[in-house]
């Protein structure tokens, strides 16, 4: 490739970010234009982007995106003028031209060995539209610059504000045999505004940018601005002709009328940020943050201290000052951080439509809450979870069109992707219309590979059945597939949202469909916690696992197969005791005559964490453990409070699936069914080991 000289690195910079932008936005609307003619407002934004991509490759002298940019727009020209239908033949080559953007925009930061060839998708483009290559614009002239009273006014008052101030008037032509108008325009209006303030053009901005300019363009410029140096400027342009540059002195030199320039320059009101440094600002404000806690905790001693003391009360309200402004702080920060999680969207429509091409399935793919916000971090760790589940949905989930058919639904199955806040926390669904889960099959593949007794699976709840789904290998797909299939990676599914202190819960129903929900904690940085003690040390729940806190009697707890359960309203829960639970069982303190528990859930999966206490809800930020200290079974992480103690992060869903590992819930299950046979229930130590379920875990 060969670029223009002149452009220097940040130049290059520039340009791939705005291309990526671009680039996206094709990636995320092309395929919503296929076989509709009532979406020209998405054909036109897709237009524009073909153009933008077009005329920057042009200003870096990239010919090879030049050409294939302005292949794309003629065929979109085509088609938000109504002469061509957005077929899928249409849809397909776009597509495949959006593929040869990405190569020759990753050509820029990473050379290939081999020159990157459009002349393929470049034809195939052409072929689309109907066969005919595209015809340069039509080359006219432009009427004289037109200002505003308004303007005229701007521009009197500020040469009477600088007595140093020039107005110029530019006058420019381009060379007959220039294909690049367009660019050419909005490079000189570039340099014009580089060189001063710009105050009208004609053409205008908006009407290059539609490709209504001519041969011709004149502009006015203001500024303390040297006219030999504006007019090299000018013709520095590439294929510029001519290029002249007079005086304007008296406005009734041009004719005043309403032509609406709007070619003024406009201050910036956004600027790019390296990912590195708002990092490094959370972190920051991570330990501003500890050190708000603090403070609070330091003002309440002192007041319990010191009450009425005139110098404890200053320092009261100068501390609750500082926690205000460090709250303020760190809420601005994190909207920073926040990102939309359409950015993460965007690429699924043409991963949905791929597939159903390659499995020959019809699928109408319905998106929304693409504006539901989230942090950055939690968004570069859900879209494979989110690949995955698509994929399962579209191969095993959707029938295909002859299926559905018989099953008296229409061929094309439908599959949605929605998102939204709820409770403080981001939720993620992924649907579909189609076969559902069959349960039996799902128990009987349970049993067939290893993960239940025969007994154990017909004593399985519905829901529990489901949750079956994210053992590893467990599957009831009949044949495999080149994508997937539903239960194959659902644990890897489970467990990469569990990492990031989220939970998956499975909805289903045969020939209905099937729901998967995913409830994300919207930042890593930061977690709303609740506060236990157990054995002298604190520990943090994550709130986004916590259903509800009681005292349980002690007459209350029952023992079955090794394992403590209780009844909660009817439902039968596994009791895991904290110190149990990290691995700190020689640690025990004596059993109380009424237990705390922390009823917590992981997807439809409850237990009751026994603790010593209750202490607090707190919003605590997160510190990783560290290498030195390696894995610790059950926790997540860890924080410093305001007095200074560490508390430890549990990692609730790990503590679930071990729970279920060790046999605790068909515990539960046998003491629920022995007290509806006999009205109630005494503390046994009966079952037998057959009864117990021994799950893998995910």
């Amino acid at each position: 490739m060969n670029l223009d000289p002149d452009i220097t690195q940040e130049d290059l910079q520039v340009f791939l970010d705005e291309a990526e932008e671009q680039l996206q936005l094709l990636d995320t609307n092309i395929v919503g234009i296929e076989g509709r003619d009532d979406n020209s407002d998405l054909i036109q934004e897709i237009f524009r982007a073909a153009h933008t991509l077009k005329g920057s490759s042009a200003m870096l002298g990239y010919r090879e995106m030049t050409d294939l940019g302005h292949a794309m727009e003629t065929l979109l020209d085509k088609v938000r003028k109504g002469s061509l239908a957005p077929s899928t033949n249409v849809v397909d080559a776009l597509l495949h031209s959006l593929d040869k953007l990405r190569l020759l925009k990753d050509a820029l930061i990473e050379p290939p060995e081999a020159p990157i060839d459009v002349s393929g998708v470049v034809a195939e483009l052409i072929a689309a539209g109907g066969g005919e290559s595209s015809e340069p614009a039509k080359k006219t002239t432009v009427e004289g610059l037109r200002l505003t009273d308004e303007e005229q006014a701007h521009v009197a008052e500020l040469l009477k504000a600088d007595v140093k101030a020039k107005a110029l008037l530019v006058r420019a032509t381009l060379i007959d045999e220039c294909e690049w108008g367009a660019v050419r325009w909005f490079q000189v209006l570039g340099e014009l505004a580089e060189a001063g303030q710009l105050i009208a053009s004609n053409p205008t901005q908006h009407q290059i940018e539609e490709e209504e300019a001519g041969t011709s363009l004149e502009a006015l410029v203001l500024g303390e601005i040297d006219s030999e140096e504006l007019v090299q400027r000018v013709r520095a342009v590439a294929d510029i002709a001519t290029a002249e540059i007079e005086e304007y002195k008296d406005a009734s030199e041009i004719k005043a009328s309403s032509a609406g320039a709007g070619a003024g320059t406009k201050t910036a009101q956004t600027i790019r940020v390296d990912v590195e440094r708002l990092d490094l600002m959370m972190n920051v404000i991570g330990e501003l943050v500890i050190d708000r806690g603090r403070i609070t905790q330091i003002g309440r001693d002192l007041e319990a201290k010191y009450r009425g003391e005139p110098l404890v009360k200053e320092l009261s309200k100068t501390s609750a000052h500082i926690v205000k402004v460090v709250t303020e702080l760190q809420d601005r920060v994190m909207e920073i951080r926040m990102l939309p999680i359409g950015t993460v969207f965007g690429g699924f429509p043409r991963l949905v439509r791929d597939l159903a091409q390659s499995l020959d399935k019809k699928v109408e793919f319905v998106v929304t809450g693409q504006d539901t916000e989230i942090d950055r971090t939690v968004i570069e760790r859900v879209r494979d979870p989110i690949v995955h589940l698509l994929r399962n949905a579209v191969d095993h989930g959707l029938e295909a069109p002859e299926e559905r058919r018989k099953a008296r639904k229409s061929e094309k199955g439908v599959l949605t992707l929605s998102a939204y806040h709820e409770q403080g926390h981001i939720v993620i669904e992924v649907g579909d219309d189609g076969r559902g889960i069959d349960l039996d099959a799902l128990r009987a593949s349970a049993v067939k590979n290893g993960f239940l007794t025969q007994d154990a699976a017909s004593k399985l709840s519905d829901q529990e059945a489901r949750e079956l789904i994210f053992l590893a290998g467990n599957s009831t797909a009949k044949k495999t597939t080149d994508v997937s299939g539903r239960g194959v990676g659902m644990d890897i599914v489970r467990s990469n949202i569990e990492v990031i202190g989220g939970f998956v819960s499975v909805e289903s129903e045969v020939g209905r469909g099937t729901t998967l929900k995913l409830r994300l904690p919207l930042t890593l940085a930061t977690v709303q916690s609740l506060l236990v003690l157990s054995d002298g040390d604190v520990f943090a729940v994550p709130l986004v696992y916590v259903l509800e806190t009681r005292r349980v009697p002690k007459d209350e707890v029952h023992i079955v197969n090794h394992h403590e359960v209780f009844n909660l309203r009817g439902s039968v829960l596994p009791l895991v005791r904290l110190t149990d639970a990290v691995g700190w069982a020689d640690r025990r303190s004596q059993r109380a005559d009424d237990e705390y528990v922390v009823v917590v859930r992981s997807g439809e999966t409850q237990i009751g964490l026994v603790v010593d206490t209750v202490i607090e809800p707190q919003e605590i930020v997160v510190k990783p453990l560290g290498g030195f200290i390696g894995d610790v079974r059950g926790v997540a992480g860890a924080s410093i409070l305001g007095d200074g103690r560490v508390a430890l992060i549990l990692d609730i869903g790990t503590m679930i699936n071990s729970a279920r590992q060790q046999g605790a819930f068909a515990a539960a299950r046998s003491l629920k069914a022995e007290s509806a046979a006999e009205g109630g229930v005494e503390s046994v130590e009966t079952r037998s080991d057959e009864e117990r379920v021994e799950l893998t875990a995910v």
